[in-house]
C-alpha cells in the first residue's frame, strides 16, 4: 500500500509497519544475566561482576528506547496518513 504526501513525498506504509514490528520485537528481547565462570576468579572477574547489574540496566534502557522509537514511529506514520487523507480531500474540493 503506497501513498503520497503533499503530492511530492512517497512512503511505503508496509515497509514502515514492518520496521515498527521489528523494533517492537527487538525491544522485547530477554535480559539475561551474564554468567562468569568461578574458576580462577581474580580482581578482574570481581570488577566484571560489579558491572553486570549496570550492564543489565543499560540493556533494559536500550530496550525501552527501542520500544519508544517504535511507538513514536507508528504515531508519526498514523499522523502522516491522516494528513495525507486530509490533503487529498482538500485537493478534491
Amino acid at each position: 500500500m503506497k501513498g503520497t504526501f503533499m503530492a511530492s513525498f512517497k512512503y511505503d506504509i508496509s515497509v514502515i509497519n514492518t520496521d515498527v514490528g521489528k523494533l517492537n520485537a527487538l525491544s522485547n528481547k530477554e535480559i539475561n544475566d551474564l554468567t562468569i565462570e568461578t574458576q580462577n576468579a581474580g580482581d578482574t572477574i570481581d570488577k566484571i561482576r560489579e558491572l553486570i547489574p549496570q550492564l543489565n540496566a543499560l540493556h533494559r534502557s536500550i530496550n525501552n528506547l527501542i520500544e519508544a522509537t517504535a511507538t513514536a514511529t507508528q504515531a508519526t506514520l498514523d499522523q502522516v496518513i491522516e494528513l495525507d487523507d486530509d490533503f487529498a480531500e482538500i485537493l478534491e474540493q
